[in-house]
C-alpha cells in the first residue's frame, strides 16, 4: 500500500513512482517503495518558476480563441473564462457580436457574476426567451448598460440550444445544444467608446455538483443523495467530496464507486467542514475548501496532487479501497503501538540531511477571491523558532491552485513548515504482526536495544505517520514512517498576517478614463463692430484628474421637441477648459456635455451641465449723468456725453413744458432721439420752439437690443431752458460777426437763423443768388417784393401761370391761352 500523490509534496518531500497494484497471495501489494528527498530540491522540482505560475493562474480568467483548449472541470467557487466556441454577427452594419464561451464540464451549480474585463455587469433579469430561459442585461447605471445581453447555460445533459441565438444567427441551430458543457452566450453591441473591440469576458462560477455519502441514507448517511443518480447530487466546496468525485470521474482516475472507502471520505468531509477561529473577534472559516479549475490536459496523478495540496491531504489505496487523509490530527481509532517485538530485521533511520533540506518559512501565490481572483502573493508564513535554529530564513515556494483565501493559505503554509521539521524517517522491517497497520495511520513506536529503556533507548513512545506499506516475499511487512505530532495541525490565529504588507501598485487602468467635472453653460454678450449683439454662450469645465487625457470632446446641445440634440461639437486639447458659441437663439434651452479621450483613444462617460435658457441682452447702457440745456433764438441747445458701452445706440429725449415724472426706464413718450457714438460729447439744437416758453428735458440711453437706461434727471422737474426772441448774430467760419460789421458778402458761414428786410441788402450781395443755389419752391410769391421786379433784367425762358388746365403761357416769341380742358384757345405772335 502507498499514498497516491502525496499532499503538499514540496513540504513533505515525499514522492512516489506510479503505484501499480499487483495481486500477490490474495493481497493488493504495491511494488514501488516511497523515498524521502530534500524539501528544497522537491520544491524546485515540483513547483514552477514564479513567472510561470502567475501566467498559468492568469489563464483561468482569460478568454481564449483556440481550437485546442482542453476540457476543464470546475470545483467549488472561482472566477473563470473559457474558450470561444462560436462567434457570429448580426444586425444593421453587423452591430451585434454573438459569443459562446465554454466554461467547463457540466453540470455547473450556477453562474453568478459576469465581467467585461474587470467591470462587473451587475446583471438584472430582462424577461425570458421563447423557451422560458432567462435573459440578463447590464444593471442600471452600469458602464455597459444597453450594450450587453447575457444567457447562462449550466451544462445539463438535457439542455437545449439557446433560442435567442438560434433566432438571431443563422449558423447556430437547434442542434447546437452543448449538452454537458456549462457556457455563457453573450451578445455585445458595438460602441466606439465602450466596446470598440472584443473584450475579455469572465464569470464567477459555482462548479460541479458532487456526491456526498453523508447525505445518502443507503450508504450510511442520511439524505436523498444516490450515487447512481447524479440529479440528486449537490454543489459543494468540500475537498474530500471533490477529490472523491475526481477519482470516479471519467476525466479523472476513472475509479469504481465500490473502490471508495466512503466511511473515511465522510470522516474527512466533516474535518474539512469544521470551523477554525481566524481572529480575536471569534470569526471562523471552514478548515479547508477546494475552489478552482482543472485543465484536463494534465495527468490525473498530477491533478490529484494539486487537489490534495488545498487540504494538506494524502490518499492511499488499501485493500482495494481509496482512503483519504486531510490535514488534521489522525484519529485515535487508527493509532497503533509498535515495539521491537514487531521487528524482523534492522531499522533504517534517516535524518533530514541537514540545513540544505530544511525550510522554516513558506511563501507563494494564490488567486485571491477578495481581489477579483487575481494572482496574489499570500503573506509568507515564518516560524521564528526554527529560523533562529537555522540562523536564516529558509523558504519553500508553493502555488495554491485551489486556495482562494489568504488566511487559509497561511494555515497550509504553517503545516508545510511543521511537516518539514518533523523530517526524521524510518524504514521499519516488520513481521506480520504489523499487517493491520495502514498508510496514513499513526504509530507510537518504542525501541530499545536491551528492553530496559535506559541509555540504549532509541525511541520511547515517539509518534510516527505511516507513509508506505509493502508486503515482502518472505512474509513480512515493510513500513515507511515519518515523524508525526498532532500539533502540526493546530492553528493560532495570532500567527496570521494581513495580505497586503506592501501596498499594491496604483498603475492606471488603460481602459478607463476619468471624465471632466463642473461643466457649466453661461450666456455671454458678443458685440459686432457695428454695435449689434449676437446671443452667445460659453462652456467651461474642470480638467479630469487623469494624466493620460489626450483631448476633450465638447458638445453644445439644444432642446427641441422634448429631446436634446447636438448642435455644435468641438475637440479641444487637454489644456483647454473653455469653448465659446455664438449666433444662438434667444428663448432656446441649451446644455453642454464633455468627455475625456485618452491618448489610447478610450473615451470617458459624459459630464453634463445644467440646462440654461438664453434670455438675450437684457442689460441697458449706463444712464446719463449730466445734461446741459441753453436757450437760443426760438431754440434750445443741448449738450451731453454718451455712455461708453460698445452696444450703445443713441439718446432718447422727453420734452414738455410742464413737470412730471418721465416714467424712468418705462413706457415714456419719446419726443425725439439722436444717434451717436459711444463716449462722444454731443451738442444738438432743438429748433422751432416758442420764444419765451420754458422747456423741460429728460435724456436716457438705449442699445441695439432695445434696452433703455433710467432717465436723467430722475425727477419730475427735468433740465430747463427758455428759447430767446428775435434774430441772432451770424458768424462766419472764423467766428467773426457778419451782422454788426455790415459785411455785404456772407462768404462761408455756419448757421443763419433769420434774414430780414432791414439787413438783407447788407447780407446778400448782387448776383449772390443764382438758380444753382435755389431748390424747387424754395422762394414763394410772399417772399418777393413785387415793386422791385421792374429792376430785374433776366432771360426767363418759359413763364406760365399754371402747369395744366386754364393758364397763360408766355414764351420768347409768342403768348398762348388755354381753357380748363387744356385746349389752346388764343395765340399771339408766332402762329406756326
Amino acid at each position: 500500500m502507498e499514498q497516491i500523490g502525496l499532499a503538499v509534496a514540496s513540504a513533505l518531500n515525499i514522492t512516489s513512482a506510479t503505484g501499480i497494484a499487483m495481486v500477490q497471495a490474495g493481497v493488493y501489494v504495491v511494488g514501488t517503495a516511497i523515498s524521502v528527498h530534500s524539501a528544497r530540491q522537491m520544491a524546485k522540482r515540483q513547483m514552477k518558476g514564479i513567472n510561470d505560475l502567475i501566467s498559468e493562474q492568469g489563464l483561468e480568467t482569460k478568454m481564449q480563441f483556440r481550437s485546442d483548449m482542453p476540457r476543464r472541470l470546475i470545483y467549488g467557487k472561482t472566477k473563470v473564462s473559457g474558450v470561444v466556441a462560436f462567434a457570429g454577427v448580426s444586425g444593421t452594419g453587423n452591430k451585434y457580436l454573438h459569443l459562446v464561451v465554454a466554461l467547463g464540464q457540466g453540470e455547473l451549480n450556477s453562474i453568478t457574476n459576469v465581467f467585461i474585463d474587470e467591470t462587473d455587469l451587475s446583471l438584472t433579469q430582462d424577461g425570458s426567451d421563447s423557451s422560458s430561459h432567462a435573459r440578463f442585461v447590464a444593471g442600471s447605471g452600469n458602464k455597459y448598460e444597453n450594450l450587453v445581453r447575457v444567457k447562462k447555460h449550466l451544462g445539463s445533459d438535457s439542455q437545449s440550444a439557446d433560442a435567442d441565438l438560434v433566432s438571431e444567427v443563422s449558423e447556430w441551430t437547434t442542434s447546437h445544444r452543448l449538452r454537458g458543457v456549462g457556457y455563457i452566450y453573450i451578445r455585445l453591441e458595438y460602441d466606439q467608446d465602450k466596446l470598440p473591440q472584443i473584450p475579455n469576458i469572465s464569470c464567477i462560477v459555482e462548479g460541479r455538483k458532487v456526491y456526498d455519502p453523508r447525505l445518502d441514507s443507503t450508504n450510511g448517511g442520511s439524505g436523498s443523495h444516490r450515487y447512481a443518480t447524479s440529479s440528486t447530487w449537490a454543489y459543494s466546496r468540500n475537498p474530500s467530496l471533490c477529490i472523491r468525485d475526481f477519482l470516479i470521474n471519467t476525466y479523472g482516475l476513472g475509479a469504481l464507486n465500490s473502490e471508495m472507502n466512503d466511511t473515511r471520505f465522510a470522516e474527512m468531509a466533516n474535518s474539512c467542514d469544521a470551523n477554525v477561529t481566524i481572529n480575536s473577534n471569534g470569526d471562523t472559516q471552514k478548515r479547508y475548501t477546494m475552489d478552482g479549475m482543472i485543465p484536463l490536459d494534465q495527468s490525473p496523478v498530477s491533478i490529484m496532487e494539486s487537489m490534495l495540496v488545498c487540504c494538506a491531504g494524502s490518499i492511499a489505496y488499501t485493500q482495494g479501497k481509496y482512503e483519504l487523509q486531510v490535514g488534521v490530527a489522525i484519529a485515535n481509532s487508527r493509532s497503533h503501538t509498535l515495539n521491537e517485538t514487531h521487528l524482523r530485521d534492522n531499522v533504517t533511520i534517516q535524518t533530514d540531511g541537514g540545513k540544505n533540506n530544511r525550510i522554516n518559512a513558506v511563501r507563494g501565490t494564490f488567486l485571491d477571491e477578495d481581489n477579483f481572483y487575481l494572482s496574489t502573493d499570500f503573506s509568507p508564513y515564518r516560524d521564528s523558532t526554527y529560523e533562529s535554529e537555522d540562523g536564516e530564513a529558509l523558504y519553500g515556494d508553493v502555488n495554491f491552485q485551489f486556495v482562494k483565501n489568504n488566511i487559509r493559505a497561511q494555515r497550509l503554509a504553517k503545516i508545510m513548515v511543521e511537516r518539514n521539521r518533523q523530517s526524521l524517517s524510518l524504514t521499519l522491517p516488520c513481521n506480520l504482526n504489523a499487517f493491520p497497520v495502514s498508510v496514513n495511520d499513526k504509530v507510537t513506536l518504542s525501541l530499545d536495544r536491551d528492553g530496559a529503556f535506559s541509555n540504549e533507548t532509541i525511541f520511547n513512545g515517539k509518534e510516527f505517520m505511516v507513509t508506505g506499506w509493502k508486503m515482502t516475499p518472505n512474509g513480512g511487512v515493510d513500513l515507511e514512517l515519518v515523524e508525526y505530532a498532532d500539533a502540526i495541525y493546530s492553528w493560532n490565529f495570532g500567527n496570521s498576517f494581513g495580505i497586503d504588507i506592501a501596498p499594491n501598485t496604483s498603475l492606471p487602468d488603460p481602459a478607463t478614463v476619468q471624465p471632466p467635472t463642473s461643466v457649466t453653460v453661461t450666456e455671454t454678450p458678443d458685440i459686432n463692430d457695428d454695435g449689434t449683439l449676437l446671443v452667445s454662450a460659453k462652456t467651461t469645465f474642470t480638467s479630469a484628474t487623469d494624466a493620460f487625457v489626450g483631448n476633450y470632446e465638447v458638445e453644445l446641445q439644444v432642446l427641441l421637441s422634448g429631446s436634446f440634440l447636438t448642435a455644435y461639437t468641438a475637440v479641444v486639447g487637454s489644456n483647454v477648459t473653455r469653448v465659446d458659441y455664438s449666433g444662438l437663439i434667444v428663448g432656446r434651452t441649451y446644455r453642454a456635455r464633455v468627455r475625456s479621450v485618452s491618448v489610447l483613444g478610450r473615451r470617458s462617460a459624459y459630464a453634463t451641465s445644467s440646462n440654461v435658457t438664453l434670455a438675450g441682452d437684457v442689460t441697458a447702457p449706463s444712464a446719463y449723468s449730466a445734461l446741459t440745456a441753453s436757450g437760443i433764438g426760438e431754440a434750445v441747445e443741448l449738450t451731453f456725453t454718451n455712455p461708453t458701452e460698445s452696444d450703445f445706440r443713441g439718446a432718447e429725449f422727453v420734452m414738455r413744458t410742464g413737470t412730471g415724472n418721465p416714467n424712468s426706464g418705462g413706457n415714456a413718450t419719446i419726443n425725439f432721439s439722436v444717434a451717436g457714438s459711444a463716449g462722444k460729447v454731443m451738442k444738438i439744437t432743438r429748433n422751432n420752439l416758442t420764444a419765451g416758453t420754458q422747456q423741460r428735458f429728460w435724456i436716457r440711453s438705449t442699445d441695439f437690443s432695445g434696452n433703455n437706461s433710467a432717465f436723467f434727471p430722475n425727477n419730475a422737474d427735468g433740465i430747463t431752458a427758455t428759447p430767446a426772441t428775435g434774430g441772432i448774430d451770424v458768424t462766419n467760419s472764423s467766428g467773426t460777426s457778419i451782422v454788426s460789421g455790415g459785411v455785404a458778402q456772407l462768404g462761408a458761414f455756419g448757421t443763419v437763423n433769420q434774414i430780414t428786410s432791414s439787413n438783407s441788402s447788407s447780407l446778400i450781395g448782387n448776383d449772390a443768388i443764382v438758380t444753382a443755389h435755389l431748390s424747387a419752391d424754395c422762394v414763394t410769391a410772399d417772399e418777393i417784393f413785387v415793386g422791385d421786379l421792374s429792376s430785374i433784367s433776366a432771360t426767363i425762358g418759359t413763364l406760365q401761370s399754371a402747369t395744366s388746365g386754364a393758364r397763360l403761357v408766355v414764351e420768347t416769341d409768342k403768348i398762348k391761352v388755354f381753357d380748363s380742358s387744356g385746349n389752346e384757345r388764343v395765340r399771339i405772335g408766332n402762329l406756326s
